[in-house]
């Protein structure tokens, strides 16, 4: 579904076959301010604030292990790049139960969530590690992103790709 925009981004940025992904080094090239806060968020994982004097800064809640942060990250990333870039004053919370929810029905979130696994679960480097035979746990340490988020860009691949009807289809096995 972004595959178009997260290629751009990976050729922009020089990501090609840098694996893990880092969220980070995106939004610094993107000259996001990140900032990691563990007084404000206690139902929320990150706020993004957009105004024309302090340009953007991204809060992220601290109170999560690091593969978590990453994949937080990567969806404040993609409502960034999706969603408010002709914005010039935002002030956006995001909700815990978006990012870990996979049966949420906010459009926008939905869009973040499948555009961050886009991006930090690279198709091609799934298909590889799958055709392999490798396991959800191998996949989600190889790309430091949590093993939910695996399954769910595995199901959102399926989709697509039945959706299209592609030739080209994950293995069947290995996606338990």
């Amino acid at each position: 579904m972004f595959d178009h925009q997260i290629k751009e981004l990976f050729l922009r940025y020089g990501l090609e076959n840098h694996f893990p992904v880092d969220p980070f080094l995106i939004a610094s090239k993107e000259k996001i301010i990140v900032f990691h806060s563990d007084c404000e968020f206690s139902d929320r994982f990150g706020m993004i604030r957009k105004s024309k004097h302090q340009g953007i800064i991204f809060y992220l809640a601290s109170n999560w292990d690091l593969t978590h942060q990453r994949f937080f990250l990567a969806h404040l990333l993609a409502h960034f790049f999706l969603h408010l870039s002709d914005q010039e004053h935002v002030h956006m919370h995001c909700h815990i139960t978006y990012a870990t929810d996979l049966g949420t029905t906010n459009r926008k979130e939905c869009e973040a969530d499948e555009f961050a696994r886009c991006l930090m679960i690279p198709e091609h480097f799934l298909n590889k590690c799958l055709t392999n035979k490798k396991s959800i746990a191998y996949i989600s340490q190889q790309l430091d992103v949590p093993q939910n988020q695996v399954h769910a860009r595995i199901k959102q691949l399926k989709s697509e790709h039945s959706r299209n009807s592609s030739n080209h289809l994950l293995p069947k096995d290995n996606v338990g």
